[in-house]
């Protein structure tokens, strides 16, 4: 069988800041594991970034250089050319409108994936600046996509609402969770929080992600569950660490709460395994990996709407909570009055639920059917595909 080519092209490639980067690279090689498709990455980024990794092209990020550089088009359509197809990760950057520009150029079908940029939420930061960019760029880059990416059916019906009219495939984020996680390195770092109820709190440190109602809410948790222990794990982003701290301490909250910062993997899954909890109390997100992660660990989660992950509450595997200070104080007074039992089989739940529709392999072969499909196979069957 002979394989064709994929060529998925991102912003930058640097792990610090998560979302997208934290999840393409096993996205590459799940599609490239099925057999069907190589599928080499390509980043804009700046040349501080860290890569090196061989099947990396690294392209500057701005659009100034584009637009003067002639050579540097002409290098992008050379690899778009000899690509059968191109999937474009994110939008709103200049890697977008480059790469969806040549992909129309070589003839070549293109994919994207918005990754929840298209959340109402989202639409609403920076809005005015990102009205006049759609008009100018964006709306055309994706209505002239062979088909749009959906991590949600909720997404998939966000780009409806946008009046976009092409194919939409659903097709999630998926994991490969280690085959063993124990608390034991955590507490060996953090052996005060042993005997805690843990509630963990896992990504980068963002307004975005409800991070300060949690603050806010967390005084009211420690007064009616006095064992019960916050962590926050993850990098500090737009100075939001400062800001909860300044909430712990003006509510005199700060005894029961733990910064962590980035990190590493086998950290990472023994944080997963030492929680009771974990929450993210999030006003907007594509397809969280961290909640799909703390599933896998059967860790039980407190989320909100805004991470479109209704599956997990219908399989009993968490609890849903709004993202105001009473509602998330409300919902983790809940869950952790629930007995061990309880949260031991809402753990199960959710690692049943990763397990049978979330795996790597469920989503390499997903993706690979429907480009498959774009280069000219059957519609696709393993996944949702909207033709309108």
């Amino acid at each position: 069988m002979t394989k064709r080519s994929c060529l998925n092209i991102n912003s930058h490639i640097d792990p610090r800041f998560g979302g997208i980067v934290s999840s393409l690279s096993n996205f590459c090689a799940a599609v490239e594991g099925d057999g069907r498709f190589l599928s080499p990455r390509a980043a804009f980024c700046g040349p501080d970034e860290a890569g090196g990794q061989e099947k990396i092209s690294r392209w500057p990020h701005s659009h100034r250089a584009w637009l003067w550089e002639s050579s540097l088009r002409q290098r992008l359509d050379g690899d778009v050319s000899t690509s059968d197809l191109v999937h474009i990760h994110g939008i709103w950057e200049a890697h977008c409108q480059i790469s969806a520009a040549s992909a129309r150029r070589c003839r070549r079908p293109y994919v994207i994936s918005p990754h929840g940029m298209l959340d109402p939420w989202a639409l609403r930061q920076k809005r005015y600046k990102k009205m006049l960019y759609a008009r100018l760029f964006e709306m055309r880059n994706l209505a002239e996509a062979a088909c749009l990416r959906a991590v949600t059916e909720a997404e998939a019906r966000q780009m409806r609402a946008l009046g976009l009219r092409n194919p939409i495939a659903v097709v999630p984020n998926g994991i490969e969770p280690p085959p063993r996680t124990s608390a034991d390195l955590f507490y060996s770092r953090y052996p005060a929080i042993r005997d805690h109820a843990m509630v963990l709190y896992l990504g980068r440190l963002h307004p975005k992600k409800g991070v300060l109602p949690l603050a806010e809410a967390w005084r009211t948790v420690q007064d009616t569950v006095p064992r019960a222990h916050l962590v926050f794990a993850g990098p500090d982003d737009a100075g939001t660490m400062a800001a909860i701290q300044r909430i712990l301490h003006s509510h005199s909250a700060a005894s029961s709460v733990t910064f962590t910062g980035l990190m590493d993997h086998a950290m990472k899954w023994s944080a997963y395994a030492a929680a009771s909890l974990f929450i993210l109390p999030s006003y907007s997100e594509g397809f969280s990996m961290a909640v799909l992660e703390a599933l896998s660990a059967a860790t039980p989660v407190v989320i909100s709407d805004g991470c479109y992950f209704d599956a997990a509450i219908r399989a009993g595997a968490g609890w849903r909570t709004g993202t105001e200070p009473v509602s998330i104080a409300a919902t983790l007074i809940e869950a952790l009055r629930a007995g061990p039992d309880a949260l031991s089989a809402m753990g199960r739940a959710g690692a049943t639920l990763v397990n049978q529709h979330y795996t790597w392999g469920h989503v390499g072969r997903q993706m690979a059917d429907v480009y498959d499909w774009l280069s000219g196979g059957p519609l696709p069957t393993s996944c949702v595909v909207d033709l309108v």
